[in-house]
């Protein structure tokens, strides 16, 4: 059993579908979310090897999906709130840091039960090489099956002979991406659509990861506007 911290056993048990488990109300996960995040702040900037008196902006979080790619056999919670948001772990993070010539950042997927801070990577792009940032919805296609067929595929021996199905074109998920000239991306996961499916309904809350993008923007801007000045 992982070792939790003091309130993962409470967040934890807000995912829990037992009547016999004391459940916290959203806003007290919301708290105690915000709480376990504390330090990550401070972890980012050791992770780039910078101290807070070499940044000139005050450092910008945002936080949405884990990349589910890399979360194989790792434990994923999800869960609509009476507010209709969708709450989730791990919790996909990114920290920016902006230094005087080049932005830092730092990626993980954060386990709020435990503060283990798992699949961490770090980046670091000159200003003047970011050529793009926005906010992209990448599409896609899912095969739809009547109630019958879902349950006829859930029988191996059975599952041949299940019609095709009937193929949606779907948006699958909302992310902002910086692109650099050489080619590099780094994406920020913002929303995913399957996890609405999940949960049969629900929404993602959006607002201050647009704030924080927009923060994101301006500062860049300003940085590149100013370099250019000096060339």
């Amino acid at each position: 059993m992982k070792n939790l911290t003091k309130e993962g056993k409470d967040i934890k048990n807000y995912f829990s579908d037992t009547v016999f488990k004391k459940r916290i109300d959203d806003a007290e996960y919301d708290r105690l979310i915000n709480q376990s995040l504390s330090g990550i702040d401070q972890l980012a900037l050791d992770k780039v090897c910078i101290s807070r008196e070499d940044c000139i902006k005050e450092p910008v979080m945002i936080i949405g999906p884990p990349n589910f790619k890399r979360l194989s056999g790792l434990e994923f919670h999800i869960k609509k709130g009476k507010d209709n948001y969708l709450r989730y772990m791990p919790l996909g993070i990114t920290v920016y840091n902006f230094a005087s010539h080049s932005l830092l950042a730092y990626q993980c997927d954060f386990d709020p039960t435990t503060g283990n801070n798992l699949n961490d990577s770090t980046f670091e792009y000159f200003y003047n090489d970011i050529v793009s940032f926005e906010t992209v919805t990448e599409s896609g296609s899912h095969t739809d099956y009547d109630w019958k067929d879902k349950i006829l595929k859930s029988i191996p021996i059975l599952k041949s002979i299940v019609d095709t199905g009937k193929v949606i074109q779907a948006d699958l998920a909302q992310k902002f991406i910086l692109t650099t000239s050489g080619g590099s991306r780094l994406s920020v996961t913002l929303s995913e659509d399957i996890l609405k499916e999940i949960t049969k309904g629900g929404s993602f809350q959006l607002s201050k990861a647009s704030k924080s993008i927009n923060v994101v923007r301006r500062i860049i801007r300003g940085k590149k506007s100013y370099t250019l000045q000096d060339t």
